[in-house]
């Protein structure tokens, strides 16, 4: 008897590969801690969500030199131009979940971005893969599938499938 399309998938992420590259099976993990982004970045994102610039800015974002406590140092007239360029930076606000952005679907398995179509550089230019840390907590805590030290999915044929199931309906 041959196998059919999704026995083969199955068997092939059983074997295990490091540079097996993944699609993102959208489980947050990685959007945990916010997002940086520039000003150029958070104006796009402003303008996708209806939001002005500075509403946007307010709540929204962090400033970075904010979130790392030197607002007093800057405010107290340091003008150090080595550190100009980090004034230019922000961070996304966090909720519960993580990026203010994400919404979570726990019914689904599911943590869906409402930017993704204009989110910054910081998250477009993340790669899914079996020896990212991110997603394979994203395996162990969505899905229940562990990752084994040689990069093989260890779950229930039943979890494993399900976890395919999800990634051909979001292709």
């Amino acid at each position: 008897m041959s196998e059919t399309l999704e026995e083969s998938i199955l068997s092939l992420l059983k074997q295990g590969h490091k540079d097996l590259n993944i699609n993102c099976f959208r489980c947050g993990v990685c959007c945990r801690y916010g997002v940086s982004m520039g000003s150029e970045d958070a104006e796009v994102i402003s303008r996708h969500i209806g939001v002005p610039f500075n509403s946007f800015l307010d709540g929204y974002s962090h400033d970075v030199w904010m979130m790392h406590g030197n607002y007093e140092w800057f405010a107290n007239g340091c003008t150090d131009i080595d550190w100009i360029d980090e004034l230019d930076n922000y961070r996304t606000r966090r909720n519960d979940g993580g990026c203010i952005f994400l919404k979570v679907f726990p019914e689904t398995h599911e943590v869906r971005c409402f930017i993704h179509t204009v989110r910054p550089p910081a998250c477009r230019g993340y790669a899914p893969n079996l020896d990212r840390e991110a997603c394979q907590t994203g395996l162990r805590k969505m899905w229940g599938i562990n990752v084994t030290p040689e990069f093989r999915l260890e779950g229930s044929v039943e979890k494993l499938k399900a976890l395919y199931d999800f990634l051909k309906s979001i292709i």
